[in-house]
């Protein structure tokens, strides 16, 4: 039944959020929080909600509609506090499908407003469209191409390469400490987000690479972020030419997790 619900969820939202939000890219350049890492968390969610039953008939949509907004405030504003900005893109948003909105949109819209809030903020732990939302989005945040999202916008945030590993390593692990604070819903999928998990920190934290942690930051910073390149056509072209490097393994790495999950047929990048 829950698969039925998600796939009319899709049906009848995905298209009209695409179509308005696409154009709002259009002068702007955030790669690691486009449309496809908005999708890859709807995805995510969709694995979840097989464990949340009983969130009422419209719960899906609600899901669906956060999950492609929470991010979007980032085009204008790349702090933590870009929550606010995604939730009144989305009010913007709701005003003109109102023929098509059978639903109170507020859960949604408080999700969407906190999600960022890796403080988990106990008073909207009753939310059950937050709390899908938060987990669906943290699994996004691990492996090589979580750690590309995390060098992007850290560096768009004015960090130096040389505070970035900590910084990165320790927003990671809170986030996984509250994923494993819901293990018991994840099932088999666990084992995939650990070893995700555990892949970003090796490349951010271990010291078993020839170049330092700092020196993938700045190479990121030089070839991708501060030139403006587009980095899943540059992943797939740029040839490895250190053995066992820190760069070549961050390379592989991403490049796999690309393949893995376009062959599941899911759109990655807009």
């Amino acid at each position: 039944m829950y698969s039925e619900k998600i796939a009319e969820a899709a049906n009848n939202w995905i298209e009209p959020v695409r179509e308005f939000i696409i154009p709002l890219y259009a002068d702007q350049w955030i790669p690691s929080h486009d449309f496809g890492h908005h999708y890859r968390v709807w995805k995510n969610a969709c694995r979840l909600v097989d464990y949340q039953p009983g969130m009422g008939q419209f719960f899906y949509e609600e899901l669906l509609i956060a999950c492609l907004f929470h991010d979007i405030g980032m085009l204008y504003d790349p702090t933590e506090k870009h929550g606010y900005r995604s939730r009144i893109l989305c009010e913007q948003f709701l005003k003109t499908r109102r023929d098509q909105l059978s639903f109170n949109p507020a859960r949604l819209l408080e999700a969407i407003e906190y999600h960022d809030d890796k403080d988990y903020s106990t008073r909207i732990e009753n939310n059950p469209v937050y709390q899908i939302l938060c987990i669906a989005d943290d699994i996004d945040a691990f492996g090589a191409l979580g750690l590309y999202r995390y060098l992007e916008i850290y560096l768009l945030r004015g960090h130096t390469p040389d505070n970035l590993p900590a910084l990165i390593s320790g927003n990671a692990a809170g986030r996984f400490k509250k994923i494993m604070s819901q293990s018991e819903k994840l099932g088999s999928d666990m084992a995939g987000i650990t070893q995700r998990y555990g892949r970003l920190q090796k490349l951010i934290m271990e010291d078993g690479f020839p170049e330092s942690a700092s020196t993938l930051v700045q190479w990121v910073s030089d070839k991708l972020v501060d030139p403006r390149i587009s980095p899943w056509k540059f992943f797939r072209n740029y040839p490895g030419t250190v053995k066992n490097s820190r760069i070549n393994f961050f390379l592989a790495s991403i490049r796999e997790e690309m393949e893995a999950i376009e062959a599941e047929g899911i759109w990655i990048f807009s």
